[in-house]
């Protein structure tokens, strides 16, 4: 009876421990699943507190975080805007900008883009009027250079190696006129104030065909072009590429 006995109550333990096994499992079916975005911007502390009290009132605590949130950052953006248009350099350069665009809303025709480009990349006046006078200048300092026989260079000539668009105010000179004591003088400026690159053109177009012509013309050199030529070497590079390389390929060819 006894072996019956405890036979029974090993069996009553079994079913006991399979049926609170099944509880559990029943009682997890019925736990709603856990939204996994209602904590997503929740602090720590935030997420503690909030799960000490019942999940609708949570959820209402988490949705009005949102908003102030939200209201908080469009105050902060209106702010700025304030800021912007109070600084006196933004408001300035707005109101430039306004003064250059059409004030009607509807697209502009073709004829009012181009008229706006025009305004935009127009040449000052005040420029256009400077460059009529440099040429000028020029032009009279191509005279000077034709009749010269000694004494210093105008200061105007001087500044030519500094001008990003020297070469056509040296055309304006006609420096096929020169005479060669003008020739030497503007060699030696040129040489001590250009780069290789830049005066190696000067050799090349104006003081190598000068030489050919003064050789040909007297079946000799003149005695301030050779004076040109050996202070044209204060540049190497440029003298070898401008004038040596020039003339021993017309000797080869010819």
């Amino acid at each position: 009876m006894k072996g019956k006995t405890t036979k029974k109550g090993g069996k009553g333990r079994a079913s006991g421990g399979i049926k609170k096994d099944g509880n559990r499992k029943n009682k997890g079916h019925g736990v709603k699943p856990k939204d996994p975005d209602d904590d997503e911007y929740l602090s720590d502390i935030e997420a503690e507190y909030l799960d000490d009290i019942p999940e609708f009132i949570a959820k209402k605590v988490h949705k009005m975080v949102n908003e102030n949130d939200q209201e908080s950052i469009k105050i902060a953006i209106v702010n700025d805007s304030d800021f912007l248009s109070q600084d006196k350099l933004v408001s300035d350069t707005l109101n430039e900008i306004d003064g250059f665009m059409p004030e009607s809303s509807i697209p502009s025709s073709t004829i009012e883009i181009g008229q706006l480009s025009e305004r935009i990349f127009k040449i000052p006046e005040a420029e256009t009027e400077s460059i009529r006078k440099m040429r000028a200048v020029f032009s009279e300092i191509g005279v000077y250079m034709s009749k010269y026989t000694s004494g210093g260079l105008p200061k105007a000539f001087k500044f030519l190696p500094r001008m990003s668009n020297w070469e056509e105010f040296l055309e304006l000179t006609h420096p096929e006129n020169w005479t060669p004591n003008a020739m030497y003088e503007a060699t030696r400026i040129l040489a001590s104030n250009m780069t290789d690159s830049t005066v190696e053109k000067f050799y090349s177009k104006v003081l190598c065909p000068t030489v050919r012509k003064d050789i040909r013309g007297s079946r000799k050199l003149n005695y301030h072009l050779y004076m040109a030529l050996k202070k044209a070497m204060y540049k190497p590079t440029a003298w070898f590429k401008g004038i040596m390389v020039p003339l021993v390929e017309e000797v080869s060819f010819a």
